[in-house]
């Protein structure tokens, strides 16, 4: 998805993110990298090997900015913020639904596995009459 925000790398090794006067600013060794703006960015990528303040942390679940961290080329971990919307909306209505219907949402999953069993066991019948 091209929500025209930039992603904001952390690579140098001692790094460290912080806030100041509302920007998110990067240091290195009491210099400074880069700074900008929380409402520019979607995604902010970490090495392991920088340091992010608790301060952007907060910035950044306040402009839904997503936190990834890696280890050399892996990643580890990533923070997305924990608002009620979208995905989390829709979660917590799963578990609602579950909670009230619980007997329904069991029978059409036991329904559909035997749909599942019964057509797979029909495929398997036919490819063997080809085979014998």
């Amino acid at each position: 998805m091209d929500d025209g925000k930039k992603i904001a790398f952390v690579k140098d090794y001692g790094a460290f993110l912080r806030v100041k006067k509302g920007m998110i600013v990067c240091e290195l060794k009491d210099k400074e990298l880069w700074q900008v703006s929380p409402a520019e960015l979607s995604s902010i990528v970490i090495l392991s090997t920088s340091a992010i303040s608790s301060e952007v942390v907060k910035l950044a679940y306040h402009y839904g900015i997503d936190l990834v961290f890696f280890e050399k080329y892996e990643p580890i971990a990533k923070l997305i913020p924990a608002r009620y919307g979208g995905s989390m909306k829709l979660w917590i209505k799963q578990i609602i639904a579950h909670r009230k219907k619980r007997y329904i949402y069991a029978r059409e999953f036991v329904y559909a596995k035997l749909h599942n069993q019964d057509a797979e066991i029909l495929r398997e019948e036919v490819r063997l009459r080809f085979v014998l």
